[in-house]
């Protein structure tokens, strides 16, 4: 027999617990098509009976509320066996919000998240979109067919656990659809898999994997009739947060474009490749400057293609940048430009066909120290780069195919051993590959060699209790001998909140700031930044901390936010027998 003994705490003034501050788990649908109003589920913790909503991005007008709902949508689903029945888990209750998306939103990426007098929630994504859009009706048992139009992008669930969607939709013998999940791009731990199944019965297509965890997949029709998409969790897991989109369309589909990003404030003139695509060249504006540090990745859509439900992700430099001019067939040579490269600078090349290698010349005096990186891969290019150092004799001096494991991006540090010229030779891993998707850049770049620092925050949310001592670690990464105390200063610090260990000690890569908010101090919210000074020699540095996300895939901020809230005044305490 199970007995739980309950009981309640209240704590004293001298004793406060700290805040249970508000957690959003998921939304759904979480997107929706410009020019409609979109009412959404946000699922979470702490919620109560709702909470103010904030939205952030361009194009959109959110209830200024979520309103907890009257029922939180619920399947209990399969037994779940021994031991894994016995593991912890927590079941988020729903609140209802809405957001209207004007007719001329810039697609891509919002973010929002609530907030109340105990804190602030993480941040959600909601993606606006340009296809017309379907929510899942969700029913208990066993799936049922839902027919769709295409093109069309519907939201979904896999809930409960081992739970299968299926989609039907009319095909057109001849006509190529493409199927593309959006998921752990989301921060859904939905890990999809489509199946693609024919009117005969027949399955013709599946993939797993492709955008990380995300599926897609394209298949030509046969014949016209009824075919099935169907989605599961490659696990046979499912919950209420995991959630997906999946776009189905015949319709224009963006798979590559050459090169892989220019310089700020450049128009470049990007070769495009994909499923019926009314243009293969397009010229882009490219944005003026650069939201942080010297990089940055831009999503936009392509003005020639009458209509993109993908993204473009495209990387943006402030560095001059070299563009590979392919030889005439008749042409043997590898080289990627005639003259040697001037460095520092972004080299844009493509390996266009099986067996293709490019060879980038340039100069260099005797204890240089270039770094060359390869970004690709996290540009959706196909490649696995080689790189090889070759002397003016064609001898090999060094070589690299992977930077780290499991990343296919290549990187060198390579330091001249004399004054000279010199060769960057890039190729793929498999001498038999290569193609119009095996696009590279290569930043090439004098290696640092002065003293330096960074600063880094692994969280960007901090919630700060009335009368609790609150402990958020900084690291710091020094570099090139760099081993002077460090004393951080923060902005944005509300009144009645003091902090303490803002000091690093010299040769130390870390310190605990310690946050106390005073039992008056004002209930709210800010955005905190984090600097670091020190000196070497007669210089003095001065560095911003970064602050990572809680999803990966999301880019470190440069502040956080710190919320001031109301601790919890009891506890809830128990014994399971």
């Amino acid at each position: 027999m199970r007995i739980w003994l309950i009981g309640i705490g209240i704590l004293s003034t001298f004793s406060p617990c700290a805040a249970d501050s508000p957690v959003a788990i998921y939304v759904f649908p979480a997107g929706g098509q410009r020019g409609s109003n979109i009412p959404f589920r946000m699922g979470g913790y702490d919620l109560h009976n709702g909470c103010p909503l904030e939205m952030v991005g361009p194009g959109i007008k959110p209830s200024a509320n979520v309103d907890k709902a009257e029922h939180t949508i619920w399947f209990e689903g399969p037994v779940i066996p021994l031991p894994d029945s016995q593991a912890q888990e927590s079941y988020p209750r729903d609140c209802i919000g809405q957001v209207a998306i004007d007719a001329d939103a810039p697609l891509g990426w919002r973010r929002l998240r609530v907030r109340n007098s105990q804190g602030v929630s993480n941040w959600l994504k909601f993606v606006v979109g340009d296809l017309p859009e379907v929510v899942e009706h969700e029913i208990d048992g066993t799936p049922l067919p839902t027919a769709v139009d295409t093109p069309v992008t519907i939201n979904g669930r896999i809930f409960p656990r081992e739970d299968v969607d299926v989609w039907t939709f009319q095909a057109k013998k001849g006509h190529t659809y493409n199927c593309d999940v959006m998921a752990e791009r989301l921060g859904s731990p939905l890990d999809s898999h489509l199946i693609i199944i024919d009117p005969q019965g027949a399955v013709i297509a599946e993939n797993a994997d492709h955008f990380g965890k995300d599926s897609r997949l394209q298949f030509t029709a046969i014949e016209t009739g009824t075919y099935q998409v169907r989605i599961h969790d490659e696990n046979f897991g499912g919950l209420q947060h995991y959630v997906y989109r999946l776009t189905i369309t015949d319709g224009p589909y963006l798979e590559s474009i050459y090169p892989l990003g220019g310089s700020v404030g450049s128009t470049v003139a990007f070769e495009l490749s994909g499923q019926n695509l009314i243009e293969t060249t397009v010229e882009q504006k490219l944005p003026e400057q650069i939201e942080g540090g010297d990089r940055t990745f831009w999503s936009t859509q392509l003005s020639k293609l009458s209509r993109l439900s993908n993204g473009v992700p495209l990387e943006l430099s402030s560095l001059p940048e070299l563009l590979e001019q392919e030889p005439a067939p008749d042409n043997n040579t590898m080289l990627a430009v005639q003259e040697p490269v001037r460095w520092p600078a972004v080299l844009n090349g493509r390996i266009d066909r099986a067996g293709d290698i490019d060879a980038w010349r340039f100069d260099a005096r005797k204890g240089d120290s270039i770094d060359f990186e390869v970004h690709a891969s996290s540009l959706g290019s196909t490649i696995d780069s080689v790189l090889t150092i070759n002397d003016d004799q064609g001898k090999e001096l060094m070589a690299n195919d992977d930077r780290e494991k499991g990343q296919t991006d290549s990187r060198l540090v390579f330091r001249a051993p004399q004054d000279g010229l010199y060769e960057l030779r890039v190729r793929d891993q498999f001498a038999n590959r290569g193609g119009i998707a095996f696009g590279y850049r290569i930043w090439m770049q004098a290696t640092e060699t002065a003293p330096d620092f960074e600063l880094q925050v692994a969280q960007d949310l901090l919630h700060v209790p009335r009368g609790v001592d609150t402990k958020v670690k900084v690291k710091v990464v020094r570099k090139n001998g760099l081993n002077g105390p460090i004393n951080l200063t923060l902005s944005g610090l509300p009144e009645d909140v003091t902090v303490a260990g803002t000091a690093v000690a010299e040769k130390k890569n870390e310190t605990d700031l310690v946050f106390h908010a005073s039992d008056t101090a004002r209930i709210q919210v800010t955005e905190l930044r984090i600097e670091g000074t020190t000196t070497h020699g007669d210089q003095s540095m001065v560095r911003s901390a970064s602050f990572s996300a809680k999803t990966p895939s999301d880019r470190p901020a440069e502040s956080m936010t710190l919320a001031v809230s109301v601790p919890t005044p009891f506890k809830i305490f128990g014994q399971f027998e």
